[in-house]
């Protein structure tokens, strides 16, 4: 809805760097916390603290390993990878340009996001949903107020993806 009113091109622009952005979040943080999330609630279950310490720092140690240099990859790479795979027809080179450049902006937030993923999956676990409600309600407050603030400034689109970014990493 924020992209709507900006500059021809920033819907698309936001969803397709989404759909690239996706891509490792999907493959490596929802894998991670999806396999270790069982894991934490029988260590919870058990009272194995020492476990769950490790089982956490295990978690987001190869989240960092795995998403910190697709983050690096997909910024330094995007607008190659976004050209080959769908520059083409009315789909210009200017919107490759404004789609890579937001997808840098979500990937500034690659590894905060797989980590605010992973460390919600730990509270879960331990039968605690108050915390992560409350922190999403602050992410959420955070990202609407920095979006509606950066989206008019010069930033445009890209702003709403910092902004997401911004609410995430703080999140």
């Amino acid at each position: 809805r924020f992209a709507s009113g900006l500059s021809s091109g920033s819907t698309s622009a936001i969803t397709n760097a989404i759909v690239f952005w996706q891509f490792p979040y999907g493959l490596f943080s929802a894998s991670i916390s999806t396999v270790l999330f069982p894991k934490m609630s029988k260590q919870i279950g058990l009272g194995d603290r020492e476990g769950l310490k490790d089982t956490l720092q295990y978690g987001l140690r190869y989240l960092a390993v795995l998403l910190i240099p697709s983050a690096i990859f997909l910024s330094l790479f995007g607008q190659e990878i976004i050209s080959v795979t769908i520059q083409r027809g009315e789909f210009t080179a200017e919107n490759t340009s404004m789609t890579a450049r937001v997808l840098t902006a979500y990937s500034l937030g690659l590894f905060s996001t797989g980590a605010y993923n992973f460390i919600q999956r730990y509270f879960y676990s331990d039968g605690n949903f108050k915390i992560p409600f409350i922190v999403t309600m602050i992410v959420a407050v955070i990202d609407i107020i920095l979006s509606l603030w950066w989206k008019e400034t010069e930033l445009g689109v890209i702003g709403l993806a910092l902004a997401n970014t911004a609410a995430f990493t703080l999140g």
